[in-house]
């Protein structure tokens, strides 16, 4: 999966977010909070393409780390 997100980070940013709209996996949510650490950019570029459940997702995401955290945060973001 490594190889799959850094040849196309866009198109497996999409795939994480929708798999993770439609059932929760905690290693893709892992997956797709560390691309959003590491690329944060992206995300904003994939919405276009993803289904309305899965850009609550990727907002809920990105609110987490954008959050100011009186404790630390585990990487994941909760639903």
């Amino acid at each position: 999966m490594t190889k799959a997100i850094a040849a196309f980070p866009h198109a497996a940013m999409a795939a994480l977010t929708e798999l993770l709209g439609q059932k929760e996996e905690n290693s893709w949510r892992i997956m797709l909070m560390t691309m959003l650490i590491s690329q944060p950019a992206l995300a904003e570029q994939v919405i276009p393409w993803l289904s309305t459940p899965a850009v609550a997702v990727l907002k809920s995401c990105q609110q987490q780390l954008t959050q100011p955290q009186t404790m630390p945060a585990p990487i994941y973001c909760q639903p």
